[in-house]
């Protein structure tokens, strides 16, 4: 998993006291993480910031009030069990004095000396960006946006993913393209320069705001349930895109995609994402349209008095994906087939792509 930030630090050698640097190479200014091998040579800040969500590590939380007008939520990095979030920034500095109280031992601690992060909080819309990497050479996929609580109007536990669609109508080829422009393309890029190139899927997940695409993170691997949307979607061979990514050649393959729009549905076991039992024969899989895909995440064939049949051996079950020429035909078309199949206890979202 890649991890990048941006630090606010009064105390880079490069800047005076109380001023901060907004173009430093300097290895305590940015920092990234990649399968946990540290990247902190030199990578200037411009690198790295654009649409990078914004974090300060802070010895003195004053020093950064005045620099950001959006509300904040504040992490004390020595209690990593501790988050608290906050409305204003006046909030969340009142938090780290309140935060200085020793409760184990009732004194007051110098919060000075005690390592805070403090990082904007984000209000929006999110979106999955995927995109092929080998070295600097990047082509997009089609963007995404999933669903992660388990209950209809984003209510409920968090889960693995209920379903997801693409591609946005709110979030646009520009959108995307900007955003390809200002994340993906520079850091496929910066870990190139720094002599560790990347091969393989690239996917961050964005958080679209009023102020613009901020990362929320950054994944070296497909999306799930994102894939199951996107890769139907396209007309090449996976396979000759993949081969070309680790053969060093994705400059020289051109990746093509169908302009339907692809709806999943994820059907779950009974009581997921909490405990939930397994075993339920799945009916209704022949009945599913020859062209809507059913991908298998938690079922097992079993045989019994000499009967095979397909079984339920997992929280999320299966995913329903249809294509369709607009995304509410796509929607129309998922739904329609997941009604076709059945199992004790199957539940799922019922406002997928609904409001897209």
């Amino acid at each position: 998993m890649l991890t990048l930030w941006r630090r606010h630090i009064a105390d880079c050698p490069h800047s005076g006291k109380g001023r901060t640097v907004t173009k430093c190479s300097c290895p305590i200014w940015i920092d990234g993480i990649l399968n946990g091998k540290r990247l902190r040579k030199s990578l200037e800040t411009r690198d790295w910031q654009r649409a990078i969500r914004k974090a300060a590590l802070l010895e003195d939380p004053e020093a950064y009030q005045n620099r950001c007008v959006h509300p904040g939520c504040e992490t004390p990095v020595d209690a990593g069990r501790c988050a608290r979030h906050t409305r204003t920034i006046t909030e969340a500095v009142s938090s780290f004095h309140a935060s200085t109280l020793d409760l184990a031992n009732g004194t007051v601690r110098n919060y000075k000396r005690t390592l805070r992060v403090l990082e904007e909080f984000l209000s929006g819309r999110e979106v999955s960006l995927h995109a092929f990497v080998s070295g600097e050479s990047v082509q997009p996929m089609p963007s995404a946006c999933d669903y992660k609580r388990v209950g209809d109007g984003d209510k409920g536990q968090n889960t693995g993913g209920m379903g997801a669609y693409s591609p946005p109508g709110w979030f646009n080829t520009a959108d995307e393209a900007r955003a390809h422009g200002n994340v993906t393309l520079p850091v496929a890029r910066a870990l190139a320069a720094e002599g560790t190139p990347y091969c393989g899927v690239l996917y961050p997940g964005l958080m679209v705001t009023p102020h613009g695409a901020r990362v929320l993170e950054f994944n070296c691997r497909f999306g799930d349930p994102e894939t199951q949307v996107i890769l139907p979607r396209l007309r090449s061979d996976l396979l000759d895109i993949l081969l070309a990514v680790v053969e060093g050649r994705l400059d020289r393959v051109r990746a093509e995609w169908r302009q339907e729009a692809c709806v999943g549905i994820v059907l779950a076991s009974g009581g997921y994402p909490g405990p939930y039992k397994t075993g339920f024969p799945i009916h209704g899989l022949d009945d599913v349209d020859k062209d809507v895909m059913v991908f298998h995440a938690g079922t097992k064939l079993t045989t019994s008095k000499g009967v095979r049949q397909t079984v339920t051996d997992g929280g999320r079950v299966l995913t329903v994906a249809a294509l369709g020429r607009t995304l509410a035909e796509a929607r129309r078309r998922a739904y329609d087939n997941v009604k076709r199949i059945q199992f004790q206890g199957c539940h799922h979202r019922n406002d997928i792509a609904a409001k897209a």
